[in-house]
Order: C-alpha cells, then sequence, then structure tokens
C-alpha cells in the first residue's frame, strides 16, 4: 500500500530525487530548507523523519549527505509524476 503523502512531503521527497539526480549525492537540509522556503533546518528535520517514518528515504547516521531514497520512495516519486501528467 502507498504511503499517503501532504503536497509539502511530496515536494520534498520530489526535491531530494531531483537533486540526487542532478548532482550524484544527496541534499544537506540546508538545500531541503532553502529549496522550500523554509527558515530554519528544523523544518527540514521535520519533514524528513516524516518521509523516514514512512520508508521513503533512509538517513545513514553521521554520515555527510548520508540520505538515500529508498525502492518506495522513487515509487512514490513515479507517482507523483504520472498524476502530475494525468493533471490529478
Amino acid at each position: 500500500m502507498a504511503a499517503t503523502l501532504t503536497p509539502t512531503q511530496e515536494r520534498v521527497l520530489e526535491f531530494i530525487g531531483w537533486f540526487i539526480e542532478k548532482n550524484g549525492y544527496a541534499p544537506t537540509r540546508l538545500d531541503i530548507c532553502k529549496h522550500m522556503g523554509a527558515k530554519s533546518t528544523n523544518a527540514a528535520n521535520d519533514w524528513l523523519a516524516s518521509l523516514k517514518r514512512k520508508n521513503l528515504v533512509h538517513q545513514t547516521p553521521v554520515i555527510a549527505r548520508g540520505l538515500k531514497l529508498t525502492s518506495e520512495g522513487r515509487t512514490a516519486i513515479k507517482r507523483i509524476a504520472e498524476r502530475k501528467v494525468l493533471g490529478q
């Protein structure tokens, strides 16, 4: 069963996927905040915690840029893109 995401969680997940694809490494919390227009990295911590609980991303502790998309996360990004194409 696919995880239900808020619009903000969808934007964060899509950004993480785009950033990794473009750069070959994961974004920092600050990168996520800048993209989302947040002033505090606490917001990124909250967004990432919710994506982790839904098994969409995995964070390797103590490793800079240790954020990775799980297979469920990659599938969710594809579903979001398909829904946008269909205009839903």
